[in-house]
């Protein structure tokens, strides 16, 4: 990363939309326009480090292709209404030092890189938007929108994407301290070609009200309004760690691991801890979906760690999976998969997985050398156990 504030005795400021002069301008802001790596960089600095103002005026002055870096501060709400002709960067000089309120961009062409933001998050019709390396605390959310990207972010909160095309989902950590009161990542309506991949999605903590209606928490959740047209479709939903710690949430009820509906689906060489019978759902298909190569592991008490394909559902086709139990209420067509017992037996479970962790860290997902699931053989997630193991 390029600390600007050291460069700024190397550089001289030059006037930018009659804002500065001589790196003394209005309201005591300084935006110093360097060329570097092949493209202008802006670095805000002046008086006050969470003064929103200065961002505005880099924003105002930028046409596209520049990085703007934050030094930190509260800079309060961020809307960004601008279609920028290439990807404008706002990127916090110390990780998540940055930080913002409520987010909306409507516009097109936007970076945000390892800031915070602490309220509520929204691209609404916007287009070429990236989020990286940040943490999320407030909901968040896409609507209308297309070209969209949230990698290697914190993401504590919940995340739903509706009506988006084209989108990428990959390698954040979703997490609530205490476990998350709802569902991780919600893809809702028309959304379509994206990909979900090696993101964390760790514990809920469903409740039961005192009428008796509890909390339908799940790490991915695919579903349509009543004004939708169709389902969700084209996605890859793989190399996610999903679990859900028994210790947390109201006894009874817990968190569904990957369901899905719609079509043009492929689920493979996902991690799954859950204690539902559900911990992976096919429902609302007219087919095209693939369950491929997926190790799901129940609670450490043997609950769930089950596979279903439900009656609604047709096209489907369920292959080199380790699950406690494959249940198949429809039509799907089943390959060869492995089932494990939850009681002793010779396929016991805690005889295939060393489990130290109960399934709460990936590393509890790799079989025992010598098993009839151990990395060589068909079954399970090996692909994206070898990725890991590589790291």
């Amino acid at each position: 990363m390029i600390n600007l504030h050291d460069k700024v005795v190397r550089h001289s400021t030059v006037e930018s939309n009659g804002i500065n002069r001589g790196g003394h301008g209005w309201r005591g802001i300084a935006l110093l326009l360097l060329f570097c790596a092949g493209h202008l960089v802006l670095s805000v600095s002046g008086a006050a480090a969470d003064d929103r103002a200065r961002l505005n005026a880099a924003l105002a002055s930028a046409k596209g292709g520049e990085t703007i870096v934050l030094p930190d501060g509260d800079y309060g709400p961020l809307t960004i209404s601008q279609t920028f002709s290439k990807p404008v960067t706002i990127k916090s000089e110390n990780p998540r030092g940055a930080r913002f309120g409520a987010v909306k961009i409507t516009g097109a062409n936007v970076i945000l890189d390892g800031v915070l933001t602490y309220d509520r998050f929204t691209l609404h019709n916007a287009s070429g938007i990236e989020v990286r390396n940040s943490r999320l605390a407030g909901w968040a959310e896409a609507i209308g929108s297309q070209s969209i990207k949230f990698r290697n972010n914190e993401m504590a909160t919940t995340l739903m994407l509706q009506n988006v095309l084209a989108f990428e989902v990959s390698g954040n950590f979703f997490h609530v301290e205490g476990g998350i009161n709802g569902d991780y990542l919600t893809i809702v309506d028309e959304t379509r070609s994206g990909t979900i991949a090696n993101n964390t999605m760790a514990d809920a903590a469903p409740v039961i009200n005192a009428d008796g209606s509890y909390t339908h928490a799940d790490a991915i959740q695919f579903y349509t309004t009543p004004s939708a047209r169709d389902w969700p479709s084209s996605i890859v939903i793989r190399g996610n760690l999903i679990f859900d710690n028994p210790a947390t949430g109201d006894a009874g009820v817990w968190m569904q691991g990957i369901a899905v509906g719609g079509r043009d689906i492929l689920i493979e060489e996902n991690l799954v801890m859950a204690g539902t019978p559900n911990a992976i759902i096919v429902a609302n298909s007219p087919g095209g979906i693939e369950i491929k190569n997926n190790t799901v592991l129940p609670w450490p008490n043997g609950g769930g760690g089950n596979i279903r394909v439900n009656d609604t559902s047709k096209g489907v086709y369920v292959d080199g999976n380790v699950s406690n139990s494959l249940v198949n209420e429809g039509t799907a067509v089943v390959g060869d998969n492995f089932t494990y017992a939850v009681e002793p037996h010779a396929v016991y479970f805690r005889n295939l997985f060393e489990m130290k962790r109960n399934g709460m860290v990936w590393t509890d997902f790799v079989p025992k050398k010598g098993s009839p699931i151990d990395i060589g053989t068909r079954y399970g997630a090996q692909e994206r156990l070898k990725e890991l193991a590589a790291r």
